[in-house]
């Protein structure tokens, strides 16, 4: 290209992300131009060539030979044109009314840019045959060469020349004078860019943190990207993810949403120090109805350099992230603890149907004092101990005997029922044995680490640590133990076995006594405090 770009490539593959800036300002030109001249809008090519440089920069350690960018990225920008806008295709008219302009005489060279006689340019390339229409637009809508031009197609350089003889001659002498200078307004700049940069900022630095709890793991990677990184531990113990419990034979057991709401939210983002907007799907004002409203809020706020989260868009309705946007926001770009493919980022269409909510993250404010935080963390999770229902689901110490209860019911688990059966082991095992494992064990962490902060009262709130690792422990032991619902149908139907539910049932119970020693030190810890 207009450089050599090999070098560039290979530094790019071993994620220097300013390498891939100058290959992105190198091939941008090429890129929009090319699914201009296969799907007929600017707008629409812009989103096209904006993906494909996405999943370039995602797959590019794939790619066995540098020299072979041009056209491997070029197959790119046709499968997003291909796939996102099949069907969009603007109609335009055919040549010989296209190139029905004015003379010279009453339109001079300094009127090319108005519009009317910039459609007729636009429409007489896009009645071209594909073949002449793609190198002329690649041609002159950013300096390219002929060479440059032919190494994208993967054409000989006679084959790109003879297509634009042809092109020309189509185009008759007095429009082809025109062609390079309409076709250059549309060339991408610096806004395409600095849009791009924004996206790819959020694909190299928000990195899904692992753990069961979603919301926990997206706060963490958005603050991560925010450069004010906190550890996963911290916020599943300030909002209370790691120390609560809910039982109910249900495909959400394990989602704290359900039965905490949006004070999982406040507390979370009081203790960071930021201000946020809760929109729910489902609320009665017109801003949470209105797919437009929520379109705009996302676009400002990725714009602005702030990620979003979101319950739903892909998977369950679980918090993920929106890192980006297309198509003016119809389709949305993120990650998502339930989507694997192109290092768990998801592109998204039709989106608004599958989202349940919104948090946009507001401007930083001040924190409450660490002790404050502490001190709030510790109480909140005395009270959802104590607390025997909340939205119509056992919580707290009530939730284990609920729980346990539910295993030793024979009627509940029909053996004929592969259906039921499959959702028992969901909501014991995947949702409960292992998830309530997983957020002991951060519950056991974040007590450890604020130990050391809290005086005398750091020796209960290690016995409390210590509780919760034993009964992170029994919990793992059940999920051994227990069938999960992506096993094999045999393998399911284990769950109706009774001595095995009895088994279960009593780790269950042994589990609530840990989680009540487990309170019983923190109930100390803040009599010191």
């Amino acid at each position: 290209m207009k450089q050599e770009f090999e070098t560039l490539i290979i530094q790019a593959q071993h994620g220097d992300r300013n390498a891939f800036g100058a290959i992105v300002r190198e091939f941008q030109g090429m890129a929009v131009g090319y699914a201009y001249s296969l799907i007929g809008d600017f707008g629409l090519a812009e989103d096209a060539a904006q993906e494909a440089f996405v999943q370039a920069y995602l797959d590019l350690r794939m790619l066995q030979e540098p020299r072979a960018f041009p056209s491997w990225f070029r197959r790119l920008v046709f499968k997003f044109c291909d796939r996102q806008f099949r069907g969009k295709r603007l109609w335009f008219a055919p040549i010989d009314e296209a190139s029905a302009m004015p003379s010279d005489a009453a339109s001079p060279m300094h009127d090319v840019q108005h519009k009317e006689i910039g459609d007729r340019i636009m429409a007489a390339i896009q009645a071209l045959p594909e073949h002449e229409r793609v190198v002329t637009t690649l041609f002159y809508i950013d300096g390219y060469s002929q060479a440059e031009v032919g190494e994208f197609l993967d054409v000989p350089v006679s084959t790109v020349k003879s297509r634009l003889h042809r092109a020309r001659k189509n185009l008759q002498t007095q429009m082809t004078d025109m062609v390079e200078t309409t076709l250059k307004q549309h060339a991408p700049g610096k806004d395409f860019t600095r849009k791009l940069e924004k996206i790819l900022e959020g694909i190299e630095n928000i990195e899904w943190q692992k753990g069961s709890n979603c919301f926990s793991g997206a706060v963490v990677a958005c603050m991560k990207f925010l450069r004010e990184p906190v550890a996963y531990d911290f916020i599943a113990g300030v909002s209370g993810a790691a120390f609560h419990t809910q039982w109910a034979w249900a495909e959400d057991n394990c989602d704290p949403m359900v039965t905490l709401g949006e004070t999982l939210i406040r507390r979370t983002f009081q203790a960071l120090g930021y201000e946020y907007a809760y929109i729910e799907r489902f609320s009665q004002t017109t801003d949470a109805s209105s797919e437009t409203a929520w379109r705009e809020r996302i676009i400002n706020s990725i714009n602005a350099g702030l990620p979003v989260l979101a319950f739903g868009v892909v998977g369950p309705p679980e918090c993920c992230i929106i890192a980006g946007y297309a198509e003016q926001g119809d389709v949305l770009l993120g990650r998502s603890y339930f989507y694997k493919d192109s290092q768990g980022y998801f592109r998204q269409a039709e989106w608004y149907d599958k989202c349940f909510g919104l948090i946009e993250i507001g401007k930083k404010v001040a924190a409450p004092p660490r002790a404050q935080i502490i001190r709030d963390a510790l109480e909140w999770a005395v009270e959802l101990a104590n607390t025997p229902e909340m939205n119509h689901r056992a919580t707290g110490f009530v939730a284990y005997n609920v729980w346990a209860a539910a295993l030793e019911r024979d009627e509940d688990f029909p053996t004929d029922d592969i259906e039921t059966l499959t959702l028992r082991c969901m909501a014991s095992t995947n949702d409960g044995f292992c998830y309530l494992s997983d957020m002991r064990r951060t519950a056991a962490g974040f007590l450890r680490n604020i130990a050391g902060e809290c005086g005398a009262a750091g020796e209960q709130l290690s016995a409390a640590a210590n509780c919760y690792e034993e009964e992170a422990r029994l919990l793992c032991q059940g999920w051994k133990m227990s069938p999960h619902s992506f096993a094999p149908e045999d393998e399911r139907r284990k769950i109706a076995d009774r001595t095995l539910r009895l088994e279960l049932a009593r780790l269950v119970r042994d589990a609530g006594n840990k989680n009540r020693a487990a309170i019983e030190h923190l109930h100390a810890a803040l009599q010191i405090l």
